[in-house]
């Protein structure tokens, strides 16, 4: 009878037993699959943080940032949500804003006087034969003929009763065109281009002699050859065969 009592005792410690490990076990199981879930996050090292933001990070360490619990990226989530339509909110009423500077600004400005159409340009291109040409020698050529520097970063020949009307202008050859006169010393250029806009302020005829002339003029200076605007040869033909035409666009327009 005692035999039987003591078996039953020992059957019962053995099971009281394998029921504690079992729980330890499942207890242990999902703790490590709650961590797997929820990694730890690590804020980037401080070096790079002062590199995106071009300030001093102070007080930014590696490893500040803890893993964010299912609570935290809720809140995290609402808090983007309400950012959301803080800004949806704001977009309205910062266009409207916008627009009513924009007309302010435009009713401000004055109203430009309307120009004459332009019908037609005239342009020779004085070249170098060979090499290139110092930028600032040409700038110096240039205001020995008389022209002087002025809009668009180019030179212009001017009437002594109208400035705001060239008689015709001169660009560089080399793009973008314009004269930059603090490195002229520092640059170089193929050659120039001297051209007249049709109709233009004063006689079309003289205007074109005194560009060719100056044209010439430059193209013994520099050794340089001169072509029309096709990159033709300008030959004395060529010259006095657009001559006829700029004497034929004045007489059409003294009839309009």
């Amino acid at each position: 009878m005692w035999e039987l009592r003591w078996v039953l005792l020992a059957l019962g410690v053995v099971l009281i037993a394998a029921v504690w490990i079992w729980s330890g076990r499942s207890a242990g199981a999902g703790k490590s699959a709650k961590t797997a879930k929820s990694p730890r996050r690590r804020s980037p090292p401080k070096e790079h943080v002062e590199a995106a933001t071009g300030e001093p990070a102070e007080g930014v360490t590696t490893g500040s940032v803890e893993a964010a619990s299912d609570d935290g990226a809720t809140a995290s989530g609402d808090d983007e949500a309400a950012s959301d339509d803080d800004e949806a909110a704001e977009g309205p009423e910062s266009g409207i804003g916008d627009e009513t500077v924009h007309e302010q600004d435009t009713a401000e400005q004055p109203v430009a006087e309307k120009a004459e159409p332009m019908d037609r340009v005239i342009a020779i291109r004085c070249q170098v034969k060979q090499g290139t040409l110092s930028v600032e020698r040409v700038v110096l050529a240039l205001r020995a003929a008389g022209l002087e520097h002025g809009r668009y970063d180019i030179f212009h020949r001017h009437a002594e009763d109208r400035r705001d009307d060239p008689l015709f202008s001169v660009a560089n050859l080399t793009e973008p065109g314009s004269f930059d006169l603090i490195r002229a010393s520092e640059s170089t250029t193929a050659g120039i281009t001297l051209f007249m806009v049709l109709p233009g302020h004063g006689d079309a005829v003289e205007r074109f002699d005194m560009m060719t002339r100056t044209a010439h003029d430059l193209a013994g200076e520099f050794d340089a050859e001169l072509h029309d605007e096709s990159g033709s040869f300008w030959s004395i033909q060529r010259e006095r065969y657009v001559r006829d035409e700029v004497i034929m666009y004045g007489l059409k327009r003294e009839k309009r």
